[in-house]
């Protein structure tokens, strides 16, 4: 395991760090980058949330936290589509009307 020197992207936001607002479109591009990655190797994070989301201080990202991460992916039932990495059924599909 790899270890990082970095603050957690809630502990950057809560001291309202000046280095955060000069990197925060390469920080938010890295993230997206870093769940695509995961998400193109056929799992799910499931617990995407700053605390999860470590920042060096060269503005380099890193994802943590892979406990509740799952391998899969599912199909939408009545639409047939997939849809890919979603949490189990529950609030998302209810929000979108595919479940109730």
């Amino acid at each position: 395991m790899e270890y990082v020197e970095a603050s957690n992207l809630k502990q950057l936001t809560a001291r309202a760090d000046p280095a955060l607002a000069e990197k925060l479109g390469n920080i938010l591009i890295d993230m997206a980058v870093a769940l695509e990655h995961v998400h193109d190797s056929g799992f799910m994070h499931l617990d995407f949330k700053p605390e999860n989301v470590l920042v060096t201080r060269n503005g380099n990202v890193r994802l943590v936290d892979f406990d509740l991460a799952k391998r899969g992916s599912r199909v939408l039932p009545q639409t047939g589509q997939l849809g890919s990495f979603l949490p189990p059924l529950g609030t998302f599909e209810i929000a979108i009307g595919v479940a109730q």
